[in-house]
């Protein structure tokens, strides 16, 4: 169970590392953005987050019922295997 441990470190370890170098690493621009993009851009995301803010809103119960369910299977899953 222990090297199980330590791959799965290692391997997290490894993504972590790559991962950074992607981020980290300078690269050249490839195009130019108009600075009238972010307009458009802000104008087409904001009603989407309005939308999913209000559909969370007025769904909220039936969301919380949903995750309250899940939740309650996961535990019932972690006793039947602790028996």
């Amino acid at each position: 169970m222990a090297a199980r441990s330590d791959a799965k470190q290692e391997r997290t370890s490894i993504l972590l590392l790559v991962a950074l170098c992607v981020l980290f690493t300078e690269k050249p621009a490839q195009a130019y953005i108009d600075p009238n993009a972010t307009g458009l851009l802000a104008q087409s995301v904001t009603p989407v987050l309005i939308l999913v803010t209000a559909g969370a809103t007025f769904l909220r119960k039936q969301v919380s019922a949903a995750f309250r369910w899940m939740a309650g299977g996961f535990r019932l899953r972690e006793d039947e295997q602790a028996k």
